[in-house]
């Protein structure tokens, strides 16, 4: 499928990303890297009903050619498209200093929050109405079919980059009108037109390759986003500077 068959949205994200050659990539399975001359980028590794074909993903030369299969539906491919997209915009940030449970905690203690993805660190708020909705639910969590029920009656919603991958992003979206929006998660875009909306992302950079490739290689999972390979970003900082 072509990328100008899906929607306004992921033609808009890729227009401007430039034709920079792309040296590497790689992955393992939870993330997937890639690395232009000056820059790396990295999503979530999103399960998919397809096959990977690294032939295929090797064959776009540039981060234009690359982030054009943000459109696809073999989310594999998908990933790849958002490690080259974020290689572009997630780059020469300033580091935040937010701490988002201590920012959820303050601001957010007496309101109604759903949260799109189970993240651990919410485990860690003292936010008692939080409700969590995941594709594949755990005890006290709601299927993803919940979000038309619990969504129009919450205060904020706390949505995963990832479902920019998996193609969920625009129909949440849609349901969270009129709601605080904050996008989060190591495949969130830094990208101007997330930050005009009432979207607030708070997302990640890769501040040292190498390391992060090591680390990579060493399979840590979730580990690998409090390592000194990476940096937290949020919008907060940045439209204050």
């Amino acid at each position: 499928m072509k990328h100008s068959q899906i929607s306004k949205f992921y033609d808009d994200l890729i227009e401007n990303i430039p034709n920079y050659p792309i040296t590497s990539t790689f992955y393992n399975d939870r993330w997937c890297m890639v690395q232009s001359e000056s820059h790396t980028g990295f999503a979530m590794m999103c399960p998919s009903h397809m096959k990977l074909d690294l032939d295929f993903i090797h064959q776009k030369k540039t981060l234009k050619e690359l982030s054009k299969e943000i459109s696809s539906f073999n989310f594999f491919h998908a990933s790849f498209a958002m490690a080259a997209i974020n290689c572009f915009y997630n780059q020469d940030k300033k580091k935040s200093n937010i701490d988002l449970v201590d920012y959820l905690s303050q601001n957010y203690q007496n309101k109604q929050i759903v949260s799109i993805g189970a993240f651990a660190f919410l485990k860690k708020t003292l936010i008692e109405s939080l409700q969590v909705i995941e594709k594949n639910p755990k005890n006290n969590e709601y299927p993803d079919t919940a979000s038309e029920y619990l969504i129009k009656n919450c205060d904020l919603i706390l949505i995963t980059g990832a479902t920019i991958i998996n193609k969920s992003f625009e129909r949440l979206i849609s349901l969270a009108k009129n709601k605080e929006i904050f996008l989060i998660g190591p495949s969130v875009p830094f990208y101007n037109q997330l930050f005009s909306s009432n979207i607030k992302l708070f997302g990640y950079t890769i501040d040292d390759s190498k390391k992060f490739k090591q680390l990579m290689q060493q399979n840590l999972g979730k580990k690998l986003l409090s390592s000194d390979a990476v940096k937290r970003l949020d919008s907060i900082s940045l439209i204050k500077c």
